[in-house]
């Protein structure tokens, strides 16, 4: 997905897009929150679903980790189980 974008026209003329790994998606939840697990000052748009990070998961090659921003929890899940989110974040300056 991100290869896609990033080959076309790219996102807010940005083409360096990327998924983040779980370390990264998941030091911006709000732990303080809920429903959403994020501040909704900056993220105004976040959906309430499970957002999917680049991390796969150790134990099957079939699964990846990602964050439910409802409640802020990590788990991972199949790639291919759920239509779920993505959140780009930025790879250069």
């Amino acid at each position: 997905m991100p290869q896609t974008l990033n080959s076309q026209r790219g996102y807010d003329d940005h083409t360096d897009g990327r998924l983040p790994n779980i370390k990264e998606l998941a030091s911006i939840v709000e732990l303080a929150c809920y429903d959403p697990a994020l501040n909704a000052t900056i993220f105004k748009t976040a959906p309430l679903s499970f957002v999917w990070s680049a991390s796969p998961y150790a134990d099957f090659s079939g699964s990846a980790w990602g964050v439910y921003f409802n409640d802020g929890s990590d788990y991972n899940d199949y790639r291919d189980y759920y239509v779920n989110y993505v959140r780009l974040v930025r790879s250069g300056q």
